[in-house]
């Protein structure tokens, strides 16, 4: 495994900047939801104000927008325990688990950030995903990752779940997710206003997002290959993971190939593969 030391270095520094550099990273998702609900909030507090003369219709307007705060609002608050839960996450004592937990420790004081819970699903596929909100941080690894990845693989899959957290991008998934990607009011966003949920979430490419990730990742573990093991067994691994939710396949580092994702624009494996390989 490589040397990890809390030094600052070129390293360090870059990912340090991209994180403020996208924080907050969960201002446009929330505007946009409560865009989206305000337009049939208003429209029916309009019409109860005019069917009740004695309200004027401008009530019906703040009335409409205030509803539409304060239920995106409450999916704000619980957008972490939400997505979390949806993963089905559990807790397990095997030797895998206190690996990826030292290697957390490790990482999250090398990368001045505080230590995520660490979850698993009992599952024999190969990946993980961070889950982010104002109420909590957490890391979800497969156990058939734990099973498979040596401790150089593992260091590189945690940076790599770091980094998304430092940089705003597991924000920005959770709180998407939260608020467009998993019901709201009893139906799921699709079509046009999926579009426009997809646009709220962030104006860079999801291939973009992967690349930066893994190069700062890299940066923070000074040992590209790590990663780059990582990813390849990743790839030789059982796909898809078949115990969580097609809405939550953008947040893996590795999206599984489930019935959604036929059309993904995220960056092919091979890819990020041949990127680490040229660092």
């Amino acid at each position: 495994m490589s040397t990890i030391d809390s030094s600052t270095d070129s390293g360090s520094q870059t990912t340090a900047k991209a994180g403020s550099a996208n924080s907050p990273s969960h201002v446009r998702p929330v505007a946009v939801a409560v865009a989206l609900l305000a337009v049939p909030f208003v429209v029916l507090a309009v019409l109860i104000c005019a069917l009740l003369p004695v309200i004027p219709w401008w009530a019906g307007l703040f009335i409409g927008i205030l509803a539409a705060v304060l239920v995106v609002g409450l999916r704000l608050r619980k957008a972490h325990d939400v997505v979390v839960a949806s993963f089905k996450s559990g807790t397990s004592d095997s030797i895998g688990v206190e690996r990826a937990g030292n290697l957390l420790q490790s990482l999250s004081l090398a990368s001045g950030m505080p230590e995520p819970e660490l979850r698993v699903i009992a599952d024999p596929s190969r990946n993980a995903a961070a889950v982010r909100a104002a109420s909590g941080s957490t890391i979800i690894v497969t156990s058939g990752l734990l099973d498979s990845a040596d401790v150089i693989q593992m260091e590189g899959v945690v940076a790599q779940t770091l980094t998304r957290l430092k940089n705003g991008d597991a924000e920005r998934a959770t709180v998407g997710t939260a608020l467009f990607g998993l019901p709201i009011l009893g139906t799921s966003l699709k079509g046009i206003f999926g579009s426009v949920a997809r646009f709220a979430m962030d104006d860079r490419s999801p291939q973009d997002r992967d690349l930066q990730a893994d190069r700062e990742a890299v940066a923070l573990t000074r040992y590209p290959p790590g990663l780059r093991g990582a990813l390849t067994l990743i790839s030789e691994g059982p796909s898809p993971t078949t115990v969580v939710p097609d809405s939550l396949a953008h947040m893996w580092i590795v999206e599984p190939n489930t019935t959604t994702t036929a059309r993904s624009d995220r960056a092919p494996l091979e890819l990020r593969i041949d990127a680490l390989a040229e660092l």
